[in-house]
């Protein structure tokens, strides 16, 4: 926000810009450095229902998340973590943002209040809109039949497919959010 102009559009999903109104969030953020190496690494099980709605993510990608969240070291979860609970958004510098804002909110988040935090950003953002995915926890984009290109696609963010031009919408208004 301190330079708005840097972007044509801006896309954020499931925003972790409440993390720090959260008490619990900034304990596990503190908790974290000193935890016993091994309580860290089976932490990655623990924290896996909180972070996607494992129903709808296929097995490769289930896989595949753990690997991720395994590779990421103590070291740095907490150095992350100490990130997200000192950032702050600033309305006054939000409001600056002119660039077309998608805001993607996954309902079924557990970790974050996704869909009240992008209601927060749209009444900050002059050039936004939310997408609501009703049944998506916060890893949205690791599930079956969540396809970010499409999304992009349906509310003007892309050009148009060779498929999509076969049922065009008007210009003047986006396709259809829900």
């Amino acid at each position: 926000a301190m330079d708005p102009t840097l972007v044509n559009h801006l896309i954020l999903i499931n925003s972790a810009s409440s993390f720090h109104r959260f008490p619990w969030l900034h304990w596990v953020a503190n908790l974290t450095p000193w935890m016993a190496a091994p309580l860290y690494e089976s932490s990655n099980l623990f924290s896996l229902p909180m972070l996607a709605n494992l129903g709808r993510i296929g097995e490769a990608n289930r896989q595949a998340l753990l690997r991720a969240m395994a590779a990421v070291t103590q070291s740095s979860a907490a150095w992350r973590m100490a990130l997200l609970s000192q950032f702050r958004l600033e309305p006054l510098q939000l409001q600056r943002v002119k660039a077309p804002t998608l805001l993607v909110a996954s309902l079924g988040d557990r970790l974050l209040p996704s869909l009240e935090e992008a209601q927060r950003l749209a009444a900050l953002l002059p050039n936004s809109r939310i997408y609501p995915l009703p049944h998506s926890g916060h890893a949205s984009l690791l599930e079956d039949g969540v396809n970010l290109g499409a999304i992009l696609r349906a509310v003007g963010f892309l050009p148009a497919s060779e498929g999509d031009r076969q049922t065009p919408t008007p210009k003047s208004q986006p396709a259809s959010l829900a």
